[in-house]
């Protein structure tokens, strides 16, 4: 009964964020009268919980943290079993996201715990399938990552010309006076259903970091991790899918590595070369400087609104196609120009390494977000929130650093924050060249456009401009 009443209320959640008036979403960002729809949202799947449980169990109802009779605490646990099978059910239907709950803080102990079945309900529905999470979004934020390796001794080499330290794409070792050694991996849950694509995609994602330093591919090792569930057909069509990407980057695949867990897990360790003078960071930026985007924004909405089929088959195969296709075509164009930074966009989302940008080359950038492409059913499921758990990663790590003016609309700043998988170049180079290098890379690849520019340091290190 539970997990019927859940289904009806999830159907509910369902159609009034597809009328777009608002949605749970709301109560993460506290948004004007909005919350009160997210918040009745979380209401009314309780009550009818509970009014389930009244009926079978003779309990009592719970409140929110509203006034009345709490529930005695010896029927939470009736309580969390309810609520588990409701939020199973909403989740089902798309109506409540465990990323997106909530709570008041006032509510009594037995309300947490039925709000926690919620949850937990929630969050057995979300990984439900093989993976819990998806491409690029899975990856850990940076502001986690600056704390997890802050304080590590490392080893003084005058050759290691990038490390970690840099926050860059990828390391680079000076091999000699012409040659200098590319090293990179990327490796993540499964992004689509289809085995033989989601390799292509994680093999493409981990060749950027190569073309994003300027080099050119060489060797790379598989990683692979397979969970109990796959079958053989499945596993050899996610190397198949690799290896049709690498043989594209002119590159060879020379072993690897797979273990067994619990969800599968796929992409490359990669080996390239670039002339030393030719490195490509992205803390070379300079004032005066402006910056080009190769690949649409909304990858990481868009697959999350695939998850509740909200999205139609056209613009799947659409950003399927731009996901699964090689940097390789913008790096073969762009190191014929003077540029003089660069990086990809990929799960710090294009505020996330723009902003990496602007701090490791003692700028400021300001996005012209009137310019920025993305694809245009992103916008319209950022209004109605479909925003991946990394979009609020990103926002938090980034947001202090960010100058947003009111007449730049929240759905296009979550755009903004999203996390790509295998997204395009940001290419910084000076005004001069821009015109002729954007011609260049338009004539192959038509979505790409002038984004921003780079100026002194100001007050903040990015700037949205309307």
């Amino acid at each position: 009964l539970s997990l019927a009443a859940g289904l009806i209320v999830g159907a509910l959640a369902q159609w009034t964020r597809l009328c777009m008036v608002g949605g749970i979403r709301d109560l993460v960002l506290f948004r004007e009268w909005k919350l009160l729809m997210g918040f009745l949202a979380i209401l009314v799947s309780a009550l009818v919980s509970n009014l389930v449980l009244t009926a079978v169990n003779a309990g009592s109802f719970f409140t929110l943290g509203l006034e009345g009779q709490p529930v005695a605490h010896t029927d939470g646990l009736w309580n969390f079993l309810g609520m588990l099978l409701t939020g199973f059910g909403c989740v089902l239907l798309g109506g409540c996201p465990l990323r997106q709950l909530v709570l008041s803080g006032e509510g009594n102990t037995d309300s947490a715990i039925t709000v926690l079945g919620l949850a937990i309900g929630a969050a057995f529905a979300h990984n439900f399938g093989l993976a819990s999470c998806a491409g690029c979004g899975a990856k850990v934020g940076a502001g986690t990552l600056s704390r997890l390796l802050e304080g590590f001794e490392t080893r003084y080499d005058p050759r290691l010309i990038v490390g970690y330290d840099k926050s860059d794409d990828a390391c680079v070792y000076l091999v000699s006076d012409d040659t200098a050694l590319i090293e990179t991996t990327d490796f993540f849950p499964p992004i689509v259903d289809d085995p033989f694509l989601y390799g292509q995609i994680a093999a493409a994602n981990a060749l950027s970091d190569v073309y994003a330093m300027g080099g050119e591919p060489k060797l790379a090792l598989n990683l692979l991790c397979v969970a109990e569930a796959m079958g053989d057909d499945a596993v050899r069509e996610i190397l198949r899918g690799g290896y049709s990407k690498v043989y594209e980057a002119g590159a060879g695949i020379a072993g690897g590595h797979t273990i067994q867990g619990a969800e599968p897990l796929y992409g490359l360790a990669v080996t390239g070369f670039v002339s030393p003078q030719r490195v490509l960071t992205n803390s070379a930026a300079k004032p005066g400087d402006v910056l080009i985007l190769t690949k649409p924004l909304g990858i990481g909405i868009l697959t999350t609104a695939a998850k509740a089929d909200l999205v139609e088959t056209p613009t799947l195969e659409r950003i399927y196609g731009q996901m699964a296709a090689l940097n390789k075509t913008a790096r073969d164009i762009m190191v014929n120009f003077p540029v003089h930074s660069c990086t990809d966009v990929t799960g710090f989302s294009l505020l996330g390494h723009s902003y990496e940008m602007a701090q490791g080359s003692g700028c400021s950038i300001h996005i012209l977000t009137g310019q920025v492409p993305y694809h245009p059913e992103a916008y319209e499921l950022a209004e109605m929130g479909f925003i991946p758990a990394g979009a609020y990663r990103n926002r938090a790590h980034v947001q202090e650093g960010v100058h947003a003016p009111e007449a730049v609309p929240l759905a296009l700043q979550d755009i903004l924050y999203d996390p790509q998988t295998s997204g395009g170049l940001l290419i910084a180079l000076p005004e001069e060249a821009a015109p002729a290098l954007l011609r260049a890379l338009q004539d192959a690849l038509p979505r790409a456009e002038l984004v921003g520019y780079a100026t002194e340091k100001g007050e903040y290190p990015l700037y949205l401009e309307p």
